[in-house]
Order: structure tokens, then sequence, then C-alpha cells
């Protein structure tokens, strides 16, 4: 459980890994989006995500909308994407791309 002070909201998973809010009215998802969580922490108007298979993402969180998620992998090569589906890599990065196909 984390407490926003800037939007004076609390943030919680009750189960699975769903994170929700709650700002003293209201129980609300934080987003349909957000899964896979292991942990969570909030600063000034983010929302910073561990997941289960190690990625990190990044959350505006009065837009609730994800800004990025960073990808790492075990050679140091890193792949981010970002909100508008664009992706970057580091120099090695590009060889993981096959992973995300669907």
């Amino acid at each position: 459980m984390k407490f926003a002070e800037k939007n004076e909201t609390l943030y919680f998973i009750i189960t699975g890994d769903i994170i929700y809010t709650w700002n003293g009215v209201e129980v609300l998802p934080f987003s349909d989006e957000l899964r896979n969580i292991k942990e969570f922490s909030i600063a000034d108007s983010y929302l910073y995500v561990l997941h289960k298979d190690s990625s990190i993402s990044v959350w505006h969180t009065a837009k609730k909308k994800k800004l990025f998620k960073l990808f790492l992998f075990n050679d140091y090569s890193w792949i981010v994407t970002v909100y508008n589906g664009q992706y970057y890599t580091s120099g090695q990065g590009s060889s993981y791309l096959n992973i995300f196909k669907k």
C-alpha cells in the first residue's frame, strides 16, 4: 500500500496483481492494462512498477497513462517501449525483439 500525497490517493493491491486506487470516496482499478505486478512505488506524479517478468513500467498517475516500459536482459541489453508503440534498444537489444512478436 502506498499513499500519494500529491493527488491524495491510496494505491494498493487487493488480490492478484491489479493496482487499485482509493481517493476517499471510491475504489477503482488504476488501469486494466497494468498486470503482472511484483512491486510498485509512487514518487511525485509517477507510478513505478516492477513486473514479475522483471520489466519496469512508469506511469503518470493523474493521466493513468503508461509513459514507457523497460526490459533488461542478462547481457546488459535493453529495450524501451513507449506509449505510442515505438521502441528503442541498446546495440544488442534488437536481437530480443522477436520475443514481442505475436
